[in-house]
């Protein structure tokens, strides 16, 4: 952010791998501020991946939950200043759900295969790939919406005053 910009002296810099089991998890949900989140798909496994890095202040970590078949992800402080990233490396194998909340951050992701997939987002953008999943439901307040194709049994997109942008789109039941 500008602030942040203006005093490099304060800023620190973020590099944090953590790779976690997603044996009995069902559930991948990210809950950020300003971060950008990026969607990877990686070979197939047993292992979701977390690549957080660029600079901020203070300095803190991702703070990881593994309870009742859902992985919650966020990070550790409320307050924080600077440009930070969030790769999630999704091996191809998993088909359970995953749900992002950002507030200003950029969401982008790879083609997915899900159960279900969930965004909801402030006045951060959605550029998607493919998203193949039974129930897909994205909501903005300000950002745009693109996603190149979207496959779904229930799909819910709404933006109060940004654009949604698809390009093939077949499902059996929409409410955009």
């Amino acid at each position: 952010t500008l602030i942040a910009s203006l005093l490099p002296s304060f800023n620190r810099v973020v590099d944090e791998e953590k790779s976690i089991s997603l044996d009995n998890v069902d559930e991948i949900q990210v809950i950020l501020s300003s971060e950008s989140v990026h969607v990877h798909q990686s070979e197939a496994g047993d292992e979701v991946r977390f690549h957080y890095h660029g600079n901020c202040w203070p300095k803190f970590n991702l703070a990881i939950e593994n309870a009742n078949g859902k992985l919650s992800v966020r990070r550790e402080s409320l307050f924080r200043l600077g440009d930070m990233t969030l790769d999630i490396y999704l091996p191809a194998d998993y088909s359970g759900t995953l749900d992002v909340k950002v507030s200003s951050g950029a969401v982008t992701t790879e083609a997915l295969n899900l159960e279900n997939f969930r965004l909801n987002a402030s006045s951060g953008n959605l550029t998607a790939d493919t998203i193949n999943a039974a129930i897909v439901s994205i909501r903005s307040n300000s950002g745009a919406v693109d996603v190149k194709s979207i496959n779904a049994e229930r799909l819910a997109i709404t933006t109060h005053s940004g654009n949604i942008t698809t390009g093939q789109c077949a499902v059996r039941e929409a409410v955009v």
